[in-house]
């Protein structure tokens, strides 16, 4: 499973991650890779979606040059723009995605929030989530807050609506941007597991 995370903080801080899905079948179910952009954390460069796909398109080909194994991606928040557009790239080797509080694209959630403002013509890093999914045909699970204030939740459910392939949602309705429930001890981290192995 390799992490991409979102826009806040930076890798080393999605630990929690790892916990939920780590807990699974004693720590057998899954191994973690997880990237850091660049201009994130200790990580030289600059924090633009050109550098950013860059860096986990050599993620990605890095992984599958030395292992065999499916390859699943998790996609938080602005790294679920990074994970469909990486599933887009890389279809074959991309077995499975796991999309939380996901988008439409970039420039689609920043209309929405500022409709006075032409963002569309000045917004240069568009991640266009939808656009990409439509290359990739593997099982996507989606885990959308209710009520989330950065990225509204009917951007994500658009996206879940708009893919063709297999798909299944959770939705924790009371729930912000920054209040998901990750305790590890929750049963939707298992539901997830089992569905993006299933599918």
């Amino acid at each position: 499973m390799l992490i991409l995370h979102g826009n806040g903080g930076h890798a080393i801080m999605r630990t929690y991650l790892m916990d939920g899905l780590g807990a699974l079948r004693e720590g057998q179910a899954w191994d973690f890779y997880c990237l850091e952009y660049p201009g994130y954390g200790s990580r030289g460069g600059n924090a633009n979606q050109t550098e950013i796909i860059a860096a986990a398109d050599t993620a990605v080909k890095e992984l599958r040059k030395d292992d065999t194994r499916p390859l699943y991606l998790t996609g938080e928040s602005l790294g679920s723009g990074v994970a469909c557009l990486l599933a887009a790239k890389h279809p074959r080797d991309v077995r499975g995605l796991f999309l939380i509080t996901p988008f439409t694209s970039t420039a689609d959630v920043a209309a929405g929030l500022f409709p006075m403002f032409p963002v569309r013509l000045v917004l240069q890093d568009k991640y266009e989530a939808a656009k990409a999914l439509k290359s990739y045909s593997g099982p996507v699970a989606v885990l959308l807050a209710g009520q989330d204030e950065n990225v509204p939740t009917r951007f994500g459910q658009a996206l879940f609506d708009g893919y063709g392939g297999s798909k299944k949602l959770w939705i924790q309705h009371g729930a912000g941007h920054n209040t998901l429930d990750y305790d590890p001890r929750a049963a939707w981290w298992g539901e997830v597991s089992a569905f993006l192995l299933q599918g």
